[in-house]
C-alpha cells in the first residue's frame, strides 16, 4: 500500500542564502599631492557635494612662488635665446665674407641649440609647478557625501596623506561570495533579493568574477539594485530562488546503481532515473503538475510493482 501526491502540490522553488554586503562603486580617500598645511576646510562630515566642489584648501604660497620663479627663469632664457640668435646671424654673415671660420659659426649654433633645449625644459617645469598650484585645492571627483575627515585646519600634510573620504551613496552594488556548487548553478537562478534588517531589495546579477579562490573554489558575485538601493556598508543576506522546481531530498531513492524518483502510471510503480541528483540536495526534475509521485511506501516499492493506492 502506498500514498501518492501530485508533483504540482509537492514541488517547490529551492532557495539559497549567503551573507552579503553593500559596497560603494565610488568611494575615495582624497589625499594631499603636495607638502603644505591645511588652510581651509570647506565641507563638513555628512555634507553632500557635487563633482568639482572645493573640499579643502591648502596653503599655496610656496607652490605659487615656485611657479613665479620658473616663469622668471624662462623669461631670462628667452632673452638669452634672442641674443644667441643674433650672434648666429652675425657669425653666418662673417663666414660668408670669410671673416670668421666655420668652427665659430658651429659654436654659436650649438649655444643657441642648448638655450632652446633649456627652453623646452623650462616649459615642462612651468607645467609641473602649475600642477602643484592646482593641487592646493582638493576637489570632489564625483558627487557624493563626506563620510570622514582625517585632518584639521592648520595641520601639516604631505603627499599621499589621506585628507577626506568621499562616498557616493547612489552608486553601489551588493557583493557576496558563493560556493563552487552555487556558481555552477548561477544560470538556473531566477530571482535575487538582498535582505537587511526588515528591508528587502530586489537585485539583478551583474557579473560573477571569473577567478576562484584557490582554497575554497568560491567566487565573488556582484549584483545591482533593481529599484532603490541600500546604503553602502549595509550588511545582510543575499537570498535567491531557482528557476526550476524541485523535490526535497527525501524523495530520492536508489535502485541498483542509479538515483531517481518513483512515479505512478496506470497503478504501476515507475522508477525515473535522475542522473544529476545528489544525496541531501534538492532533486531537480521537469514534470507536469499532474504527475503523481509515490510518497508513503516508496522505499520498498520496485519498478513495475503493481500498487494499492490508499490516498
Amino acid at each position: 500500500m502506498v500514498t501518492t501526491g501530485l508533483f504540482g502540490d509537492i514541488a517547490y522553488y529551492p532557495q539559497g542564502s549567503i551573507p552579503a554586503e553593500v559596497v560603494a562603486l565610488e568611494d575615495a580617500n582624497l589625499a594631499a599631492r603636495i607638502t603644505s598645511w591645511v588652510e581651509t576646510i570647506h565641507a563638513a562630515v555628512g555634507q553632500r557635494v557635487r563633482a568639482g566642489d572645493t573640499l579643502i584648501s591648502l596653503d599655496c604660497r610656496k607652490p605659487q612662488a615656485a611657479l613665479l620663479q620658473v616663469r622668471a627663469d624662462k623669461d631670462a632664457n628667452s632673452a638669452r635665446i634672442e641674443l644667441a640668435e643674433y650672434r648666429v646671424k652675425q657669425a653666418q654673415s662673417l663666414r660668408d665674407k670669410n671673416h670668421t671660420s666655420e668652427e665659430a659659426l658651429i659654436t654659436r649654433q650649438s649655444e643657441l641649440d642648448a638655450l632652446r633645449a633649456e627652453d623646452h625644459s623650462l616649459r615642462a617645469r612651468i607645467l609641473d609647478r602649475q600642477i602643484d598650484v592646482e593641487q592646493c585645492l582638493v576637489t570632489a571627483p564625483f558627487d557624493g557625501v563626506i563620510e570622514r575627515r582625517m585632518v584639521d585646519m592648520g595641520e601639516a600634510v604631505s603627499p599621499g596623506q589621506a585628507l577626506i573620504r568621499l562616498v557616493n551613496p547612489e552608486k553601489n552594488e551588493v557583493s557576496a561570495t558563493i560556493t563552487a556548487q552555487s556558481a555552477a548553478q548561477i544560470n538556473d537562478i531566477e530571482q535575487y533579493v538582498f535582505i537587511s534588517g526588515e528591508q528587502e531589495f530586489p537585485l539583478q546579477l551583474r557579473t560573477m568574477i571569473p577567478i576562484s579562490d584557490p582554497v575554497t573554489r568560491s567566487r565573488e558575485i556582484r549584483l545591482t539594485f533593481a529599484g532603490r538601493p541600500a546604503s553602502p556598508g549595509d550588511s545582510g543576506r543575499l537570498v535567491w530562488s531557482m528557476k526550476q522546481r524541485a523535490l526535497t531530498p527525501d524523495y530520492l531513492v536508489k535502485r541498483g546503481e542509479e538515483y531517481g524518483i518513483l512515479l505512478v502510471e496506470n497503478d504501476m510503480a515507475v522508477f525515473m532515473p535522475v542522473p544529476q541528483a545528489q544525496e541531501g540536495q534538492p532533486v531537480f526534475v521537469d514534470l507536469a503538475d499532474d504527475a503523481r509521485l509515490i510518497i508513503k511506501g516508496r522505499l520498498i516499492v520496485e519498478h513495475d510493482d503493481a500498487l494499492k493506492i490508499v490516498n
